[in-house]
């Protein structure tokens, strides 16, 4: 891991500590609810944290992280404007005849909805980036 990550990480840490110190100070001088609240804030924000950037950390348990080896299926993905090369990106699809999922982003779907109807309209599943 890079060392700039890692100190993202320490220093996380360090925060959550400090908060998780800060809520023991309150229930020290009595102010439970409000140390509750902190506490539980802060606990809440690390376990967001873990889902969203762990993958091996489900907090659901609905993600899908492995597949039956007898399936022998794949998942293609493609993360896309759309953009101009979305066309041809959905011609070569088409003629190996395999779909794929397209991740778009918001803006730029919102630019050309036409592409996204014509991804959608050839049976490949869109998502939002």
């Amino acid at each position: 891991m890079p060392w700039r990550k890692r100190f993202l990480v320490l220093l996380a840490l360090a925060g959550a500590l400090a908060l998780l110190g800060l809520a023991a100070a309150l229930a020290r001088l009595g102010r439970s609810p409000e140390a509750l609240l902190v506490a539980g804030g802060t606990l809440a924000a690390g376990l967001a944290a873990l889902h969203a950037l762990w993958p091996a950390f489900d907090v659901t348990g609905r993600s899908l992280r492995r597949g039956s080896p007898a399936g022998g299926a794949v998942a293609l993905t493609f993360d896309d404007g759309p953009s101009a090369d979305t066309p041809a990106v959905l011609e070569a699809l088409e003629r190996a005849g395999v779909r794929a999922t397209f991740f778009v982003l918001g803006e730029a779907a919102e630019r050309r909805p036409d592409l996204v109807r014509e991804v959608a309209r050839r049976g490949h599943a869109v998502a939002l980036h």
